[in-house]
């Protein structure tokens, strides 16, 4: 009988790792025996054994000190975002300047730093998201950049397809993270209700009955690096809980 078995790349670095999905990227890729880059605006974190770039992913210093101190590298993982929990009649000009810069124009310039450092049959996988699939009035310049973040994913898989290099996506539901809790309080604060009222108001709308762990979003993550998934660039991995399967 054969056995499934995959092939991750050597060396792999990862974005917005101090926390929430990018810090699950990172332990399950050390676990696997993968030599990780870690980076994000904030110190490496206890525990976490992999080289550090401390630096702002959104400003052309931080990507310029990213490339210069990660080197060559066979994989990239995207996973520095924010959100807006504001509403669109309250969302302000610089508030989603700083969105957009983090969420869609960061991840486009830095792969464009990292263009010559990224092996050859290398693998990209970006952090998009649910809300990329449909408008939401409280977070609409969140939605906006992820919308515009797949988007910009697909026109990289066929700029780098001549060199090997995969471009896919893992857009995840409801994980359970920082974000989503900082989301829940927001929206507990709108509708007047408790914050665990929210969350299984939020829950109820999930096929499965549950929120995700970064964990299994970070399994997403790791197959599309492996070389189970060396024929597949250009898609879009939806761990949601079944959400996705209810959209048509």
């Amino acid at each position: 009988m054969a056995q499934l078995t995959a092939t991750l790349p050597g060396r792999v670095l990862v974005t917005g790792a101090a926390g929430g999905i990018g810090l699950a990227v990172a332990e399950a890729l050390i676990a696997a025996g993968v030599s990780v880059i870690g980076s994000d605006r904030r110190e490496r974190p206890e525990g976490i054994a992999c080289d550090w770039i401390a630096a702002d992913v959104a400003t052309p210093a931080g990507r310029a000190a990213i490339a210069e101190a990660a080197g060559s590298i066979d994989g990239l993982v995207l996973t520095a975002g924010i959100i807006d929990a504001k509403g669109w009649a309250e969302s302000d000009e610089a508030e989603a300047e700083r969105i957009l810069a983090v969420n869609l124009l960061a991840p486009f310039f830095l792969v464009r730093a990292l263009d010559r450092l990224i092996a050859d049959a290398g693998a990209i996988v970006v952090i998009g998201s649910i809300a990329a699939t449909r408008g939401s009035p409280l977070t609409p310049i969140y939605a906006a950049s992820k919308a515009g973040l797949h988007n910009l994913s697909a026109s990289l898989a066929l700029a780098l397809a001549p060199r090997g290099i995969r471009v896919n996506v893992v857009a995840p539901g409801l994980i359970d993270t920082p974000l989503t809790d900082a989301l829940n309080d927001r929206l507990a604060g709108i509708k007047g209700l408790s914050v665990d009222e929210i969350g299984r108001e939020r829950v109820a709308g999930i096929p499965m009955g549950r929120m995700g762990t970064s964990r299994e979003v970070a399994d997403a993550v790791l197959h599309l690096l492996s070389d189970g998934a060396r024929y597949t660039t250009g898609a879009t991995l939806y761990p949601t809980g079944g959400v996705m399967a209810g959209a048509i």
